[in-house]
């Protein structure tokens, strides 16, 4: 389930889309890609987009850390590894200082 913040968010690219379909935006400055490419981050977590956002605003990753702590004691008898892969929100030195897997690694 979105959160108010994401499915304000989600609003705001719905009519950032209309305006790019309508051709009232310039395609340097707004266009599909930059669209969806910033709903596929919206998807994972909103720090994505903007590190003033919370883990409130987010329920994604808490889902993967359940999850993953879950499948781990299930498979303690077993010594059972995980591995966790994500091609979104991946460690940069250009971004805002967020990403994925240091926050699952902290969550966990």
């Amino acid at each position: 389930e979105l959160t108010e913040n994401q499915k304000l968010y989600l609003e705001e690219l719905v009519m950032r889309s209309d305006m790019v379909k309508c051709g009232t935006v310039d395609p340097s400055q707004d266009n599909m890609l930059k669209i969806t490419g910033e709903a596929r981050k919206l998807a994972i977590d909103m720090r994505l987009l903007d590190s003033s956002y919370s883990l409130a605003d987010n329920h994604k990753l808490l889902q993967v850390v359940d999850n993953v702590e879950r499948i781990y004691r299930e498979g303690m008898e077993n010594k059972a590894t995980q591995m966790i892969f994500s091609d979104i929100g991946t460690p940069k030195k250009k971004d805002n200082g967020f990403d994925v897997y240091s926050e699952i690694k902290a969550l966990l």
